[in-house]
């Protein structure tokens, strides 16, 4: 379930997530201002029951906004699918500079041929925004040939975006492709690549994943000069097969000392808190599944 909606972070400290129009398109929609001092300042909000008011800071300017859609966990099954069709076209460039889809573009033990990937590739390149994803578990790590599927994935997906024309120069990860970056008004958005691991395959698998992850923030956070960082992962890295990623990930936000909201699906259900509590500059949003209401624009 999600909404067209917008987290506002202002130079006055405030953040909030803004219900603009109940009646949205099935997308969560994010502003976020490059003073990006909101994570640090006030208490996380849960989803609100009726649309708050929201203002901007007066002397937050419009060229100094970022404004995305964030989605993920679908399409599950043909009706999902025909819902993603409707939500992608109903996008609107006036609204938003690109989309993030956040992982699970297909149900858990799918099928992961080649025919699931193309159809979601086909169907989000109907829609007239910019469009990256990162993969989900049930993309490639639940499939019965997971290194396969991900060589799948990263075949369908791995230059997503360019298929319209941008001005975001892109990083993609040499050792990973599917974990992204780009500088944008002072703001880096970057992918990491953190699927559940619920069902365990070794950590073989999963030190080489890690390593790449954090490989790859350290480059974000070093070769870059950013006021805040947004990371899109689909899952939080649970403990304790994720201990590595998650202590890295913590002394890597300490040594960047600014505001990183970090946006994931997996959990199916609106959420915003700070889970890391040894960085407290790092608020996360999960975002609601997919699938879960009719969109209308």
């Amino acid at each position: 379930m999600m909404y067209n909606t917008e987290t506002l972070i202002d130079s006055g400290g405030n953040f909030a997530k803004d219900n603009v129009d109940d009646n949205g398109p099935n997308c969560d929609g994010y502003t976020v201002q490059n003073t990006c001092r909101s994570f640090l300042d006030g208490p996380p909000r849960v989803r609100p029951t009726s649309p708050p008011t929201v203002s901007m800071s007066p002397t937050a300017a419009a060229d100094k906004r970022v404004r995305f859609y964030a989605m993920g966990d679908t399409p599950y099954n043909a009706g999902e699918h025909l819902l993603l069709v409707d939500q992608v076209l109903r996008l609107s460039k006036d609204e938003a500079e690109f989309v993030v889809h956040v992982g699970d573009m297909q149900r858990r033990y799918g099928y992961c041929g080649n025919a699931t990937y193309e159809i979601v590739r086909n169907t989000l390149q109907g829609g007239k925004l910019p469009t990256f994803i990162t993969p989900g578990d049930n993309d490639w790590y639940d499939c019965s040939d997971y290194a396969e599927a991900l060589e799948r994935f990263n075949f369908y997906f791995g230059d997503l975006d360019q298929t319209w024309p941008h001005n975001f120069a892109v990083q993609y990860q040499a050792a990973r492709r599917e974990n992204f970056l780009f500088l944008h008004k002072e703001v880096m958005f970057a992918s990491l690549h953190v699927a559940r691991a619920s069902h365990f395959k070794g950590y073989e698998e999963l030190n080489a994943r890690t390593n790449d992850n954090l490989a790859w923030l350290r480059h974000a956070i070093r070769s870059h000069t950013s006021v805040c960082m947004v990371l899109f992962c689909h899952a939080f890295p649970l403990l304790p097969h994720y201990e590595t990623f998650y202590n890295g990930l913590v002394a890597l936000a300490n040594e960047y000392n600014k505001p990183i909201l970090y946006i994931q699906g997996d959990y199916h259900v609106w959420h915003v808190d700070r889970p890391f509590t040894e960085a407290q500059n790092i608020q996360r949003i999960v975002v609601n599944n997919g699938g879960d209401e009719n969109p209308v624009w």
